[in-house]
């Protein structure tokens, strides 16, 4: 079998996705049942949990709406891939190769095609939390975690507490629902949360700027 069955019932190829085929309520869900850290951490965390930590912290750090959605859907691909943990990930180039692939089929799917320089600050602000993330879920007997920015005392707006899986399906979608909204562009993501938000399937849960 080359498919894989979503959350809405959609059947999906993740070696030839098509942008057509990507649902904004299947990303949300899925990675609201992932968890990080392969499960090791003293709590469930999700990977939409630390995608909204890593949208809040570009929020902070007074970045524009556009690279909040990067940051936001940063670790969508694994929605339909699940992960690979970084020793494992690092010996099978494939992997990286279909993630790139689909990736760039999420990013057409949202309606921006990100600058290197937008992935430049999404990805120190993944792994800045990353560490924040580590420090507050697992042992780190192991872990350099010296160089970090975060510190506990500007984390107000990160969340690393335990909460039901919907609590950040939903927020999530939220988020997704007011950056899309702003973007001004006519993508399926905008399309399609516009049909949900007004079938009332998506809520405003929370303003990001809040």
């Amino acid at each position: 079998m080359n498919f894989i069955e979503t959350y809405s019932g959609i059947k999906f190829y993740p070696i030839a996705p098509d942008v057509n085929k990507i649902n904004i309520i299947d990303i949300a869900h899925s990675l609201s049942h992932l968890s990080r850290f392969n499960g090791h951490g003293k709590h469930f965390y999700s990977v939409a949990q630390h995608s909204i930590n890593c949208m809040r912290e570009a929020e902070r750090l007074g970045y524009s709406n556009r690279v909040k959605l990067i940051a936001l859907f940063h670790d969508a691909s694994e929605a339909y891939l699940s992960d690979l943990v970084t020793p494992v990930k690092r010996n099978i180039p494939q992997y990286k190769e279909i993630e790139n692939v689909l990736m760039y089929k999420i990013w057409e799917f949202i309606g921006i095609i990100p600058t290197i320089e937008q992935f430049r600050l999404v990805d120190d602000i993944d792994k800045a939390v990353l560490k924040l993330e580590a420090k507050s879920m697992m042992t780190c007997n192991h872990w350099d975690l010296s160089d970090n920015y975060l510190d506990e005392k500007s984390i107000n707006h990160i969340d690393l507490t335990e909460k039901p899986f919907l609590y950040f399906k939903n927020m999530f979608l939220s988020f997704a629902l007011e950056l899309l909204s702003t973007s001004k562009n006519n993508s399926l993501a905008t399309e399609q949360i516009d049909f949900y938000y007004k079938k009332g399937i998506i809520e405003r849960f929370v303003s990001y700027s809040e």
